[in-house]
């Protein structure tokens, strides 16, 4: 049996015998479920990616590897645009779909509290198909 509260939360509850336990009304224990949100933000492929360097690094590209993000205000397209470096080697761009609230967040000073992670990567495919990409929010506990 599962209890729904108001915040949406929800708690596995089993009968219990005796009279009004710690835990709730008599005959009824709470167990907490264990809650984890996911951390990921977003996944795409890389914009511009047949533009740019990363051909010349597809071969090095893994899953799991961490990719840099950087703040592009000045960018003469596009004031919110964010890209994704490997090293120094520039790969392309967060879609401009996508990058508002991270374009936020980078220029208030938060560029810390979120990772770019390579999610699979794929020679075969057309080159905007090749590297696919995730956001994260960094664990700070």
């Amino acid at each position: 049996m599962a209890a729904r509260f108001l915040s949406g939360r929800t708690h596995k509850v089993k009968p219990s015998k005796g009279r009004r336990g710690q835990n709730g009304p008599v005959g009824f224990e709470k167990e907490p479920v264990m809650y984890e949100p996911s951390r990921n933000l977003m996944s795409f492929h890389i914009a511009g990616f047949k533009n740019y360097e990363g051909a010349m690094v597809l071969a090095d590209l893994k899953p799991g590897m961490e990719l840099q993000l950087v703040a592009e205000p000045d960018n003469p397209f596009d004031s919110e645009a964010i890209a994704v470096m490997f090293g120094a080697v520039k790969l392309g761009y967060i879609p401009a779909n996508m990058n508002s609230m991270l374009a936020v967040m980078f220029h208030y000073g938060h560029a810390d509290a979120f990772e770019c992670r390579v999610l699979q990567v794929a020679p075969e495919k057309d080159p905007w198909e090749q590297v696919r990409a995730a956001v994260f929010v960094r664990d700070a506990r």
